[in-house]
């Protein structure tokens, strides 16, 4: 479980996010909509899309912020670029998105890809996407008061790959300077 760009150990605090936030993709699957009614009856829905859309904007805020203070190991104007890119990807998605499940889909997924990518190598933290972007909504499909839906799959994947690359933005390689 190393990620491609170290040999050491991962941090512990970096496995407790990962798999709480694999964890909380299926309790979310089993337990939302409960949760959901509760929370729409007790603060509304309008109030918890706002909420959840500055939570959006605040995670890719910080996640900008911890890959500049790590340092950026690559050309400038191409980090900066592929930083414009997906917050203005996360911008149009979540507003774009018309329900507030939608979104809370799109944060809890972006979290796991996210962490997925410092884990994982590139290729593996995808496939692991996949599978529980496609695993989530067969569970849901299971239950009797829910419904799989591909189109959340989808969303689902888009998700995990814009938190992926988030995370992926600051591990980009410098090209070697010519002298």
């Amino acid at each position: 479980m190393l990620n491609q760009d170290s040999r050491q150990r991962p941090p512990r605090y970096l496995l407790t996010a990962w798999f709480t936030s694999a964890l909380i993709i299926p309790c979310l699957s089993a337990f939302g909509r409960p949760l959901q009614h509760w929370v729409y009856n007790n603060i509304g829905e309008v109030t918890i899309g706002w909420l959840i859309g500055l939570l959006l904007f605040g995670l890719g805020v910080t996640a900008i912020y911890w890959q500049a203070k790590r340092g950026l190991k690559g050309n400038r104007y191409t980090l900066v670029l592929i930083t414009i890119a997906l917050v203005v990807t996360l911008i149009t998605i979540t507003s774009v998105l018309p329900q507030t499940e939608e979104r809370l889909h799109f944060a809890t997924f972006g979290l796991f890809g996210f962490f997925s990518k410092r884990l994982f190598p590139t290729w593996l933290a995808i496939l692991v996407i996949l599978i529980l972007s496609s695993g989530d909504e067969l569970f849901q499909a299971w239950l009797p008061d829910r419904v799989g839906d591909w189109r959340d799959v989808g969303i689902n994947i888009m998700a995990g790959i814009i938190g992926l690359g988030f995370a992926w933005k600051g591990t980009v390689k410098e090209p070697p300077r010519i002298k």
